[in-house]
């Protein structure tokens, strides 16, 4: 039986966007469509202050004190390897978690080789869980980074970002948060929890479109810029800027996409994260309690409630390629199998190399759909036994 089409991967984009996204994107490309910070003409005014203005959005909702400790990049990988090689020096050790992304696995492998860093693991244990003993015992007279992802992608729980931000503090030691599951989704205060930087994605919880993320930073001299040029501004110094955010920020941003970025803000701020976070944690735990009444799923992390709306599971016999491959062929359901990009927690589930099915919910999902896969789970099931 082929269903209405059924979204179920918003942990790896939000679908649809918000009206207000195409709203702000078509505005600016008809209405101002010049860049900012390069001339003073009205336009570009214009521009600026849809700049300023998302830039002031973002850093009231992780907090910041000020609107220029944000700064934009394309994405949140793009921001972490900012972060990282421009943190990290010859010899210096990291400390990670097995909750991180390639993101952050693949550029620390990178300057294993070419600055001879070192990094540890902090491993959960299979629900998520983390012992903050162990985050202490990891720390070296060399470490200078905790790296910590607040939301796992593949279990749906959370870092404790607060309790690993007072070690690091206590330690003298630098503490960058991956925030790409849990921005636009979960209450964060940069400041409470001692974060020195917070990378964050637009197109995830945020509602915006690709191509649009950044970080936040607390003291611009703990990174060095890895890009120099244009600027719009002092250009008679052939030295590129120190300050905020034009260090991090050379040549011609992304100034359509962070329109659009602006839109899903204020989407968000008219209609409260914490009503649409209620939504999709609702259908989250509607989903997870229908999973649990079929016998031959394995469900991975909590089973009595989700803080984040991601559900990760296996079928008993069934690879969860094919699960997916079979719920879109047959019954227009779209999931994500595999690794998530996080190989790492995979392994602490023993669910190396296949990984697992992920199913991940957005404020539009209802129950009739969950209903839906469940029928075509079953249906799936029962024909492969």
């Amino acid at each position: 039986m082929m269903l209405r089409e059924i979204y179920f991967d918003h942990a790896s984009t939000s679908y649809p966007k918000p009206p207000h996204v195409l709203q702000e994107i078509s505005y600016y490309l008809t209405e101002i469509g010049v860049s900012p910070g390069r001339s003073s003409y009205k336009r570009a005014i214009a521009a600026e202050e849809v700049i300023f203005n998302t830039r002031k959005l973002l850093a009231a909702l992780l907090k910041a004190q000020y609107p220029h400790q944000i700064i934009f990049t394309l994405n949140a990988t793009h921001a972490l390897n900012i972060i990282i090689k421009g943190t990290l020096s010859h010899g210096d050790h990291v400390i990670i978690t097995n909750y991180e992304h390639n993101a952050v696995v693949r550029p620390l492998e990178s300057l294993k080789h070419k600055r001879a860093i070192s990094y540890d693991i902090v491993e959960s244990d299979i629900l998520g869980n983390f012992n903050m003993d162990d985050f202490t015992k990891k720390i070296q007279k060399n470490t200078k980074l905790i790296i910590a992802n607040h939301g796992s992608n593949v279990l749906g729980s959370t870092a404790p970002i607060e309790l690993i931000g007072n070690v690091a503090k206590e330690h003298n030691v630098l503490f960058a948060v991956d925030g790409s599951q849990t921005t636009g989704l979960l209450d964060i205060d940069v400041n409470k929890c001692n974060i020195d930087f917070f990378a964050f994605t637009g197109h995830k919880s945020l509602l915006g479109p690709s191509g649009t993320g950044g970080f936040y930073i607390k003291k611009s001299d703990h990174v060095a810029t890895l890009y120099e040029g244009g600027t719009g501004s002092n250009s008679i110094s052939l030295i590129h800027p120190e300050s905020l955010p034009t260090k991090f920020e050379a040549g011609t941003i992304n100034y359509m996409g962070i329109a659009g970025l602006l839109g899903s803000l204020q989407y968000l701020s008219v209609n409260g994260i914490d009503a649409l976070c209620k939504t999709k944690i609702n259908i989250t735990n509607y989903c997870l309690s229908r999973l649990l009444l079929i016998p031959e799923i394995i469900i991975y992390g909590a089973i009595t409630e989700k803080l984040l709306p991601i559900i990760s599971f296996n079928v008993k016999n069934i690879l969860p390629q094919e699960i997916s491959y079979r719920l879109d062929k047959e019954y227009n359901i779209m999931t994500r199998s595999g690794l998530q990009c996080a190989p790492l927690i995979h392994a602490t589930l023993q669910t190396f190399p296949h990984g697992t099915v992920r199913v991940s919910f957005g404020y539009q999902n209802s129950y009739e759909q969950v209903d839906c896969f469940i029928y075509a789970l079953k249906k799936i099931i029962y024909q492969h036994l």
